[in-house]
């Protein structure tokens, strides 16, 4: 049995805690592409125009919209379609990990999913620079993840963050990425 399909018995199919009415509800998208190398995460690498976060490696997502109709699943599914062209047809929904929450009063809900990839990516290339995808057993490995102190806003953070064939990935997605590790690590049979 692949990494992805053990992953989706361990998941809540819905939401376990209502969204919090005081903070902005936005969804990313966990998209595990399986390939004969192996599985691996899809991943935005966000332009070098973007005010925050220029530059950096992210999950496809963004902010619940009307059209989404107050469904986290809805909006993330929406995102990856604007922000890759990833076509919800090619997406097949596992279940959801618990939300967690920015400084910027944001709760983020990241919906995990197997996705069959595009022909051809698409981007919305004042968003996103380019797609990476990243082996899904390096997110696995508890002792890839590192604690550290970084400059946010003109403040020190201290956040997690790991490196991956030369991506640093930190802040809210590797916290993301790390509770899908800390998920698949109580369960004995991985």
């Amino acid at each position: 049995m692949s990494i992805a399909r053990r992953i989706s018995f361990l998941l809540n199919r819905e939401r376990i805690h209502p969204p919090n009415p005081a903070y902005t509800q936005a969804a990313v998208l966990i998209g595990i592409v399986q390939a004969p190398s192996g599985e691996r995460v899809i991943f935005n690498r966000r332009a070098s125009s973007m005010n925050n976060h220029a530059s950096e490696i992210c999950l496809p997502g963004g902010v619940l919209e009307c059209i989404d109709h107050d469904s986290h699943t809805n909006a993330a599914l929406r995102e990856a379609n604007e922000e890759i062209g990833l076509p919800k047809e090619n997406v097949q929904v596992m279940g959801v990990l618990e939300s967690c929450t920015t400084s910027q009063h944001i709760e983020v809900t990241p919906i995990v999913a197997i996705v069959r990839p595009p022909t051809e990516w698409i981007l919305q290339t004042h968003e996103v620079e380019e797609v990476v995808e990243l082996p899904l057993s390096t997110f696995l490995e508890a002792r890839n993840y590192r604690h550290i102190s970084k400059p946010y806003f003109g403040r020190e953070v201290n956040t997690v963050s790991l490196t991956c064939n030369s991506c640093e990935i930190w802040g809210l997605t590797a916290k993301i990425m790390m509770q899908l590790q800390q998920l698949v690590n109580r369960d004995s049979s991985y």
